[in-house]
């Protein structure tokens, strides 16, 4: 099997494109949308794109170091793909269960497999699976370093921002989104491409729920954040509450349904002292 080059991984609007090409082609580097790494950032965000890229990378693919897309994985794996702490736990494991088989399940790996040399592979499926997922939280945590490195100032004040949770509950859709500031109806999330695009894929009569969460982060006067700034904060979102960077300021909740004039009904707004 072919090593595949991988020059840089992007999010674009409309999936997740990969720039590669195998260590066998001459050809240049292809710029290309990937369905498999966008069908899994669509299901699992940007987690499950860093645990899918990081057993790539483990599997049969070698990242070439220069586009910034790629610091992150790099950060994870350092100092090296089997030098770093989590892949030695994880290959020390596999390799303790492999010094378990006979001689005879070892030749019979690959081919017409022993019930024990099955287990084994089971075990090592799994173990690289889990070693991938322990992984890609280094990704978070990159994404927290640089996030810190930028307000380690405090003079650059405080940035509010909110994420917003959209329902369909008759067909089960949903989504998230990310948005600066603190909007409080749908009114103020119009401007929003996330959510227009959510909005018009349901059907007329559609009943939607809403849940504005409105967060902080820094010290100073406040103002939403900037763009690039909201791409780091969704990047390390679940890495940033764990660690109590960011502060929830307030919720809102309401309601809509599609075919009728945006009407919110009964707002529910609770205010939280920071």
């Amino acid at each position: 099997m072919g090593i595949d080059l991988i020059k840089k991984v992007v999010i674009e609007k409309d999936g997740v494109y990969v720039s590669s090409h195998s260590v066998n082609d001459s050809s240049p580097y292809q710029y290309h949308r990937s369905s498999f790494l966008s069908d899994v950032y669509r299901e699992e965000g940007q987690r499950g794109l860093d645990r899918t890229v990081l057993s790539l990378i483990y599997d049969n693919a070698e990242l070439v170091p220069g586009h910034s897309s790629l610091q992150r994985y790099l950060f994870a794996i350092q100092p090296g793909l089997r030098q770093n702490e989590v892949a030695i736990k994880y290959f020390d494991l596999i390799e303790q269960k492999y010094r378990q088989l006979s001689e005879e399940d070892k030749n019979r790996l690959y081919y017409k497999p022993t019930p024990e040399a099955r287990s084994y592979l089971q075990y090592e499926r799994d173990m690289m699976e889990k070693m991938c997922v322990e992984l890609a939280q280094r990704c978070e945590e990159y994404d927290w370093k640089r996030f810190m490195a930028q307000y380690k100032d405090s003079d650059r004040g405080a940035r509010s921002f909110s994420v917003v949770e959209l329902l369909a509950p008759d067909s089960g859709a949903c989504e998230r989104v990310f948005v600066p500031g603190m909007p409080d109806c749908l009114d103020d999330l119009q401007g929003c491409e996330k959510v227009s695009e959510f909005l018009d894929g349901l059907p007329a009569g559609s009943a939607v729920s809403a849940t504005i969460d409105a967060y902080l982060f820094g010290a100073g006067e406040t103002e939403p954040a900037s763009n690039e700034e909201l791409d780091v904060v969704a990047a390390a979102f679940d890495y940033l509450q764990r660690k109590d960077f960011i502060q929830l300021s307030r919720s809102v909740n309401f309601t809509f349904e599609m075919e009728q004039e945006f009407s919110y009904g009964d707002e529910e707004e609770d205010e939280l002292e920071l």
